[in-house]
């Protein structure tokens, strides 16, 4: 706008220049429009996706039988068996794993109080003292 106003810059360059910057102002504000309607999209997935999850039991006991056929069927993707004694199955969902085993992965090991160190380890160090 100053070099407009100073007469360094050509009227058409300028206008040229405004009609750009204005499509690109246009386009950003539809991209800031499609971005702020699937994050709201997204919001209720995950907010449904956390609930079910969080009273999956729940969910589970009040369910259809054919629901229930398949949350089992996603659960354990590779049929669930049963020998009649326990239940057995070659995988399990990858989601449901890392959910069922967050409290195992979480949990620090403690160390082993009755492992004892040798003594006789040479000093910290690249290489071994010499005397």
């Amino acid at each position: 706008d100053e070099k407009l106003m100073m007469d360094s810059l050509p009227i058409e360059r300028y206008n040229r220049m405004s009609e750009i910057l204005e499509a690109k102002h246009k386009e950003l504000i539809m991209q800031h429009a499609t971005l702020a309607k699937s994050k709201n999209e997204f919001h209720e997935y995950i907010t449904y996706a956390c609930s079910f999850l969080f009273d999956i039991s729940g969910y589970y006991s009040k369910a259809s039988f054919f629901s229930k056929q398949k949350l089992i069927g996603s659960i354990f993707p590779k049929n669930l068996t049963f020998d009649g004694k326990s239940y057995r199955t070659e995988r399990i969902n990858e989601v449901f794993a890392l959910l069922f085993n967050v409290d195992r992965a979480y949990k620090q090991k403690q160390p082993n109080k009755n492992v004892e160190l040798s003594s006789w380890a040479p000093p910290s160090g690249l290489e071994p003292e010499t005397l």
